[in-house]
């Protein structure tokens, strides 16, 4: 099975954020692999795609999931993150580059004191970022979640756009989350990982939940990062994860892919110290039916 990153920027579509193409080829792509393998493409959209006055890239949620297929999807979600605004401008490859001028510099170590070799450093821009995907010490969905990595020596470069913005700094043994503006040429030092380990009793098979964490640190509005998602088949799960407060988002997912919000949630509060399990409840009979209305109403829906 194949799960490729597809973004719909304003004017043009990225596969796996390398490949600008049209929307003929990602069709034809998708349909090519689709006669070998199972193909779950993760969907994005720039503010730019949903609200832009552009015309041939500036479909709608419908639009995509015609073509997509309404079942054939693992995700749809919106792309927030600081490299948005060149997302949206983007008319070729070239137009990704960096600015001159917007540029910070520091240097990061582990929790070891050694260099943070290979840290992703990620910009928050105050009401602006969402849908940020941190999975197991790492950002990499979409690709433009991360701005930057920090060399063998534990420095780093990135630019900022935003005016307001916090700083996300990850790494396998470590991460720190920093409200800025930061200052330049400073030194930082991650701080460990939490272990938590998630389990489930008696899920149907239809039940799938996310978890969202909302790091210490960061300033409001701030709508967390996705940390992983169970389902009726995925009993258990154990991850590192920031301090801070956290929730599951349950939905009802018939085909593993899709699903929709029944409206179940679990409180999650991380704090420093000895790892912790916990036991996510299934979801009751009147939560799969709200979110079976749900998914059947969006299905039904017409295709503009």
């Amino acid at each position: 099975m194949r799960r490729p990153t597809i973004i719909f920027a304003k004017h043009v579509v990225l596969w796996e954020g390398k490949e600008v193409m049209t929307w003929e080829q990602m069709l034809n792509r998708l349909k090519g692999w689709r006669k070998d393998i199972r193909v779950l493409p993760r969907i994005y959209q720039t503010s730019g795609h949903t609200k832009g006055a552009d015309g041939k890239f500036n479909g709608s949620s419908n639009r995509i999931l015609e073509a997509v297929g309404p079942q054939e999807f693992t995700m749809m979600s919106f792309v927030q993150g600081v490299k948005n605004e060149l997302y949206d401008s983007t008319r070729i490859q070239a137009d990704l580059a960096r600015k001159s001028g917007t540029e910070l510099r520091g240097k990061l170590t582990l929790p070891s004191s050694a260099a943070a070799a290979g840290a992703q450093i990620v910009v928050l821009p105050k009401g602006r970022w969402g849908n940020l995907n941190l999975s197991q010490s790492t950002f990499a969905n979409p690709v433009d979640e991360v701005c930057s990595y920090a060399k063998e020596s534990g420095e780093f470069e990135i630019h900022v756009d935003a005016a307001e913005y916090d700083i996300g700094f990850f790494h396998k043994e470590g991460y720190l989350v920093v409200k800025g503006p930061l200052k330049h040429t400073a030194e930082y030092k991650l701080q460990p990982w939490q272990r938590i380990t998630l389990t489930t009793k008696d899920w149907p098979d239809d039940q799938k939940d996310e978890v969202w964490i909302r790091p210490e640190g960061t300033s409001p509005p701030c709508p967390g990062f996705s940390l992983a998602w169970l389902h009726g088949k995925r009993r258990t799960v154990t991850l590192n994860v920031p301090v801070g407060i956290g929730k599951t988002t349950q939905l009802y997912s018939p085909n593993g892919g899709g699903g929709a919000v029944t409206g179940g949630t679990t409180r999650l509060v991380i704090r420093p110290g000895e790892p912790q399990t916990i036991a996510l409840p299934a979801m009751t009979d009147e939560q799969r039916a709200a979110g079976k209305r749900k998914w059947e109403g969006f299905l039904s829906e017409p295709q503009e």
